[in-house]
Order: C-alpha cells, then structure tokens, then sequence
C-alpha cells in the first residue's frame, strides 16, 4: 500500500507527507468500523431504525476529532493566540460531519460504510431472531475521549 501510494503522488512530495498520508489511509480503513460495530448491532436488534447505519454513524460518530492538522500561519481562534504549525483537532462529530467534509474528507468513509452494511446484512441474514438480552436505552457507553470516540462497555445478544 505504501509503494503504490508514493507512486501515485507527485515525485516532490515531501516524505513527511507521505507518511501523514499513509497513517491516514490505515486509521480510515480500520478505527472507524472496529468503533461502530457495536453500536451498528445494538441499534440493529434494539430500536426500529430505518437505517441503523446511518443512524450508528451519526449519533456515534466512531473517530469524533479530525486527525490532527496544523496551522499553517499564526492566528487566533477562540481568542487563543495559536504560532505556526501549531497542532490542532477539529470537533468533527461536534458539527455533524462524521466523515469530516471537503478536502479532509474521510477517505476510508465508502469503505466503512459498506463493511457497516455487510454486517448487518449478514446479522439479518444468519441470526434472524437475533435480539439484546436488555433494552437498548440501558447499554452503556465507554467514553475514551480525544480521536478514539466511544464504545459499548458491553453489548450483551441472545442468538436463539
């Protein structure tokens, strides 16, 4: 993956570059389905969503903070005085862009959306009965704050 994405960016790519693209191209292929999947399965048995995807998504947003970006002038912010290249995360869950928006949008967002969809439906197609061994509204949350977003602390399922 890294040797054909060098070969697909400019040859005067900077190398620092390179690397910031290829962590995102591994974070966006793997942190935002591994964070939704319980979600994605509790909202599926537990409430009559009409598409529990986009609904896991929105409500959960699985990587809450944009990577990290990095001012590229001095400015202000909030009335914080910020240097150049100073570090910065962007509320992205905040503003209802789970997939961010523009030029920093998700590149891995198609790609998690349908391994969202084959999940469930292959919960529908192989467990049909299945259901949650306790309402929906009681599931807890573990909140790990920062880029990592949330998780169910347990997701209890009765296949039957």
């Amino acid at each position: 993956m890294a040797a054909e994405l060098r070969q697909r960016l400019p040859p005067e790519t900077p190398e620092e570059e390179i690397r910031y693209h290829l962590f995102g191209l591994i974070f966006a292929s793997q942190v935002t389905t591994d964070a939704a999947l319980g979600f994605l399965i509790a909202r599926t048995l537990g409430t009559s969503a009409d598409d529990p995807v986009e609904e896991t998504l929105r409500h959960n947003p699985p990587a809450p903070l944009s990577l990290w970006r990095f001012t590229t002038e001095p400015l202000e912010l909030a009335g914080v005085e910020l240097p150049e290249r100073a570090p910065v995360l962007v509320d992205i869950g905040g503003l209802g862009l789970t997939f961010g928006a523009g030029p920093h949008f998700c590149i891995g967002a198609q790609l998690a959306q349908a391994e969202l969809r084959a999940v469930q439906t292959v919960l529908a197609r192989d467990f049909p009965s299945a259901r949650l061994a306790m309402p929906y509204e009681e599931l807890e949350q573990i909140v790990f704050g920062g880029i990592g977003g949330s998780r169910l602390k347990e997701l209890p399922v009765v296949l039957s």
